[in-house]
């Protein structure tokens, strides 16, 4: 239930396309040199992106040129503004791979998934008891409900704090370093 809410919540969010966000964690140097030794041959080219100012002043450049090379010039800095956003477009996936990956890989024992199998159950019998004591008289007392309160709580919070660092692409990027370094001088 918690995760269908979740999911229309962010689904609701408009489609950016990479090329538009200014800033983006995957145009980190630091990061993308870490990466690179990871891929070795197989990692994206190392464009700039081309601003629109930029490809607009390209474009005028374009149309003083003599009427036989308009055409041909123009097409250059399409070409050239295009190939950039593509390669920022492979940037920005290899990031949500790794940022996905880093948010999701951790040590996992036999105690992780005993505590987190209680939570989970914990918290959705909270959620159930709160819910039935709106129709049930005898589950509204304070020893009932303080328990339960605290461990909805307790999910609502988990569960926002779940969310906020997987929005959060910036959250990741020390950790891809490290995670991309311990990769790569294992292979």
């Amino acid at each position: 239930m918690v995760g269908g809410v979740i999911g229309s919540v962010v689904g609701r969010r408009p489609y950016k396309p990479p090329h538009t966000v200014s800033g983006a964690p995957w145009r980190d140097t630091r990061w993308r040199v870490a990466l690179k030794k990871y891929l070795g041959d197989d990692a994206p080219k190392d464009t700039i992106l081309i601003s629109q100012d930029l490809y607009n002043l390209k474009l005028q450049m374009a149309n003083q040129q003599p009427p036989a090379q308009i055409q041909r010039a123009i097409a250059e800095a399409e070409n050239e503004k295009l190939s950039a956003e593509i390669d920022d477009l492979n940037w920005s996936r290899w990031y949500d791979h790794f940022h996905w990956l880093v948010l999701t890989s951790m040590e996992r024992d036999f105690a992780f998934y005993v505590e987190r199998g209680l939570h989970y159950n914990l918290q959705t019998a909270s959620v159930y008891i709160l819910i039935s004591a709106c129709f049930v008289p005898a589950l509204r007392h304070w020893w009932v409900l303080a328990p339960t309160s605290l461990w909805t709580l307790f999910l609502l919070a988990e569960e926002y704090a779940g969310l906020m660092q997987w929005l959060n692409k910036y959250s990741t990027t020390s950790k891809q370093i490290t995670y991309l370094s311990k990769l790569s001088s294992k292979g």
